[in-house]
């Protein structure tokens, strides 16, 4: 892992003889994720990690009841927020790929499932510095929404 510090786990808040619980404040800024983060991935490199800065995610940009937009949050509070949408858009779970030899947290890239305004599936790839579209790869057929990715046989098996 790329931790910096001891990367232990923290001491997750209060304690077994009654401290106090430890407050939630919002770490992300609303106006990039709509309030809101679901379907988190992380720097596998920092799994672990107790001071890991960034998450990616889902979010939206609002007035929507849906996820419309790819995500990242500083939670180290550091201004890092940033986000990617393409207009009718809806992205489905992001999955982080470190680069080789990466020695920033956020080096590397961002894959994501999308299924387009036209009703069309593309992977989208982003630089996950920068949340800046790399390249958009369009499936051949439209493939079903999903949460989760999936993988399937080599022919379509099932």
């Amino acid at each position: 892992p790329i931790c910096g510090g001891d990367g232990g786990g923290g001491d997750g808040g209060g304690d077994a003889d009654g401290g106090a619980a430890p407050e939630l404040v919002p770490l992300d800024d609303v106006s990039v994720s709509g309030g809101f983060a679901d379907l988190p991935t992380i720097n596998p490199r920092v799994a672990g990690c107790a001071d890991y800065r960034f998450v990616y995610g889902i979010g939206a940009a609002r007035p929507t009841p849906v996820s419309n937009r790819l995500v990242k949050t500083d939670v180290a509070g550091r201004g890092g927020d940033a986000a990617f949408e393409v207009a009718g858009m809806l992205p489905g779970e992001p999955l982080f790929v470190p680069r080789p030899g990466g020695a920033e947290e956020d080096d590397g890239v961002l894959l994501s499932m999308g299924t387009d305004p036209d009703g069309g599936s593309s992977l989208y790839v982003l630089a996950a510095q920068d949340m800046r579209l790399l390249a958009q790869c369009r499936s051949p057929v439209p493939l079903p929404a999903g949460f989760h990715g999936c993988w399937l046989e080599e022919g379509g098996g099932s």
